[in-house]
């Protein structure tokens, strides 16, 4: 989200796109025609909106606050703002042609805008009629936190998106049911009490919340909870609520204390709704859920009911889930009764069920109360051990990391065919989703075997029918080596060969160098423009497919080119060898008398940065030079062995400061 140093009061627009990308659509009117009210306002907007503002050349980025995408979020976001009473006017102008537009969270946006008081405008009349008017917003003045809330939520995900394993006292869990399945909810947090009461917060919609805290308080929290039940909840509510609770009450009491709990709940509610409480309870028998537990005031205290789910609870609480905040959502939905609000539940599980969001959901009793009955089998001193892939990432800052289960770690055809498919599947689909979001893409490839070989086993994988090649690339792609040529003779394992055989394959194009891959570092004449040229689109490509190797006798530039090898490290010095750059043990780059005529280490470091490098490295030899790329910060993609892997997990993960 960018944001803005809250100085005016603050609006909300958002357009869908056929309301916005037309220089004549009702967004691009109305802010050309009244940009100076609007001025009067800090604008708080989704990003392809608030894109829209800024490129109208009217408005300045710190002049407008744009948060995610609408499908990434973007409209939660602004729907908690809304429900937080952050925002007196939402101005939300709609295509009905736009049918990504009909989705729960536009739906749920202008419901709650409803349902609080908030001002809302649909149409380009009204929004011109309300600036006319002077532009007014006036906010609710009402807090939807209750009095005990605590905004300090553990974040349970990275800045590189990586999910963090958060002790259970670290983490926040939401407890959500519908009226009709508020038994089932108290059941359940009867039964696992002592599990929920070492949550970090326990985030609830209304009735629930006010409802487990009075089930659960000490007699010297009652009358308070109480009283900002009422509160919150309303005079009408508030009866409603005071029935579920003696309803609970009856349901769980102990065969000794019944009598004296009849009592109280016939004088509190007197006998006319304590006998319709007797027919829902039925007849107390063996089949009664156990007792409830003695008053747990630590419990209560980290209960913080949010509004009801018409009032934006729902909404408060995806906000919190969207910005990693809530990490366990346990929701007992009725699906038998409609609900005013079934844009928010919707929400609510779709906000679930973004990427890059990590939160575990559950919706019925015997899911959620199956997660939580294993959790301690999984959790030691309540931590969740994650898998090696989140731990390599974890450590190394990766984007991704793909562990390959092999047996093989010397090397040889086995490994290098292991590495080479797991990386071809990876490949594809990566170009796959690449070409549909860019008309231009670029694919740096390196030399060696293990590199021609994934595109055979990518060719391999398609004659057995496990991925599909389109017919043609929807966009337009270049095949780049990333070194010039290495060897004396021509082979097939040149860079600019595998990259003519991927043109071969997918279509295309190649662009390589016009110099050989290496040149003495004392010489005199410079590269072409051409080859400048293209060093530097290497450095911005979409993808770079690498390898590395050990720096020893049997490495492709001391064994198969005509170089002075008195011009390279020596074997002590470095570790191995990526594209011709060599490294040492700590990520450093060696020192050569050979310079790279292709993607140098700082040309590596700025791919890596942007999380285009995918490097393929694994097997007992080569475990010192895929550590020291990981130290070295040239790596976005790792493709290893487990046997690598574990390796990598027990060094020292401290990265080169070279650049």
């Amino acid at each position: 989200m960018r944001k803005l140093i809250p100085s005016k009061p603050k609006i909300a627009i958002i357009a869908s796109e056929g309301a916005r990308d037309d220089p004549s659509s009702p967004l691009l009117r109305f802010i050309r025609d009244y940009a100076k009210v609007l001025k009067k306002f800090d604008i708080y907007t989704t990003a392809g909106t608030g894109n829209a503002i800024c490129a109208s050349g009217l408005y300045n980025l710190d002049e407008v606050a744009w948060h995610r995408s609408g499908p990434m979020g973007g409209v939660v976001e602004l729907a908690a703002m809304v429900a937080r009473m952050q925002v007196g006017t939402v101005i939300f102008l709609s295509d009905p042609l736009d049918i990504r537009s009909d989705v729960p969270e536009n739906f749920a946006l202008q419901r709650v805008c409803r349902e609080i008081g908030v001002r809302l405008i649909s149409t380009l009349a009204s929004a011109e009629e309300w600036a006319l008017c002077g532009g007014k917003s006036e906010i609710p003045k009402y807090s939807p936190f209750p009095s005990n809330w605590d905004e300090r939520g553990n974040k349970n995900v990275d800045n590189t998106g990586e999910p963090l394993f958060l002790s259970i006292p670290e983490q926040t869990i939401a407890l959500i049911s519908h009226d009709r399945k508020k038994d089932e909810m108290i059941d359940f947090v009867n039964e696992h009490l002592d599990f929920l009461d070492d949550f970090h917060r326990i985030l609830t919609t209304g009735t629930t919340g006010w409802l487990l805290k009075l089930l659960y308080a000490g007699e010297n929290q009652k009358k308070e909870i109480e009283a900002e039940a009422e509160l919150r909840l309303g005079a009408q509510r508030f009866g409603q609520l005071k029935e579920m609770l003696w309803s609970a009450r009856l349901r769980h009491a102990k065969a000794d204390k019944r009598e004296s709990v009849e009592e109280n709940a016939l004088a509190e509610l007197g006998q006319k709704i304590f006998d319709e409480i007797q027919k829902e309870t039925s007849v107390i028998n063996e089949d009664n859920p156990k007792p409830l537990e003695d008053p747990n005031p630590n419990f209560v205290s980290k209960v913080m009911p949010l509004p009801s789910g018409p009032k934006g609870g729902d909404i408060l609480i995806a906000d919190e889930i969207l910005n990693h905040r809530c990490h366990r959502i346990i929701f007992f939905i009725d699906p038998g009764t409609a609900h005013a609000h079934e844009p928010d539940i919707r929400l609510l599980e779709r906000t679930c069920q973004i990427r890059g969001v990590y939160a575990v959901c559950t919706s019925d009793r015997k899911s959620s109360h199956d997660s939580i009955a294993r959790l301690g089998e999984c959790y030691e001193g309540y931590i969740l051990k994650p898998c090696t892939r989140h731990k390599i990432c974890q450590k190394y800052k990766l984007r991704e990391a793909i562990i390959v289960d092999t047996n093989e770690d010397v090397d040889g055809k086995k490994l290098g065919k292991a590495l080479s498919r797991a990386c071809a599947g990876y490949l594809f689909q990566q170009l796959m989703w690449t070409v549909g979001e860019d008309e231009i893409i670029r694919v740096g490839i390196a030399h060696g075997w293990v590199m021609r070989q994934v595109l055979k086993e990518m060719i391999g994988m398609e004659k057995g029918e496990l991925l599909r090649k389109p017919s043609k690339l929807s966009g337009r792609v270049i095949w780049s080596p990333i070194i010039g040529n290495l060897t004396v003779e021509w082979t097939d394992r040149e860079a600019a060969a595998i990259a003519n055989d991927f043109k071969g394959y997918f279509g295309g194009e190649v662009e390589a160098f016009q110099s050989s891959g290496l040149r003495h570092a004392g010489t005199k004449s410079s590269l072409s423009a051409e080859d400048n040229a293209l060093i530097h689109e290497l450095a911005e490509a979409k993808i770079i497919l690498a390898s590395a190797a050990p720096w020893n006798k049997e490495a492709t530039l001391f064994k198969n080119t005509a170089l002075k090898t008195e011009y390279f490290p020596k074997f002590t010095d470095a570790a191995g060898v990526i594209s011709a750059i060599f490294l040492d043990e700590n990520g450093k780059e060696a020192e050569s008398q050979y310079s790279v005529v292709g993607l140098d280490y700082k040309g590596f470091h700025r791919a890596a940065k942007r999380g285009a490098v995918v490097l393929m490295c694994g097997g007992k030899n080569h475990r010192k030079i895929a550590l020291a790329a990981l130290r070295a910060g040239l790596v976005s993609v790792l493709i290893t062995t487990n046997a690598t892997a574990d390796f990598l997990l027990e060094e020292k993960a401290t990265t080169s400061t070279s650049s």
